[in-house]
């Protein structure tokens, strides 16, 4: 059985990835979450996530990209977003006010990251 919806765990988890969401939206990110996985899955996720090196891969990248990241991301560094712009032919970044990692409806950001990738895609299918 994973942690209720108000332990201090469920508490912490969602003040990270998304401080500033709505009630409601911290409240259906737990659901979402204690349906997709047990803890014992997430746990060997998030422990596989944390290992995850693609940087060999980066270079081999053809594709437009468009790397997105929160201002005030407490989950990723910053420096994680410049180092895959950096490693991506072409690859573009843009840097979102935010201080969620998760982009949630009540977030002003959550509209301007639509706008941005609507325009990658309008811009590919351009070219």
């Amino acid at each position: 059985m994973g942690a209720s919806r108000g332990s201090a765990f469920v508490s912490a988890f969602t003040a990270v990835f998304c401080p500033d969401a709505t009630k409601e939206e911290r409240d259906s990110l737990v659901e979402t979450q204690q349906a997709s996985a047990t803890p014992e899955m997430a746990l060997k996720i998030r422990t596989a996530l944390d290992r995850l090196d693609v940087s060999d891969a980066l270079a081999k990248i053809v594709a437009p990209t468009l790397v997105v990241h929160a201002s005030n991301d407490a989950v990723n560094p910053m420096s994680q977003a410049r180092y895959l712009a950096a490693h991506i032919a072409g690859a573009e970044l843009r840097v979102l006010e935010s201080n969620n990692h998760l982009f949630v409806p009540s977030c002003p950001a959550t509209d301007e990251l639509l706008a941005v990738c609507l325009e990658l895609l309008a811009r590919d299918l351009d070219q």
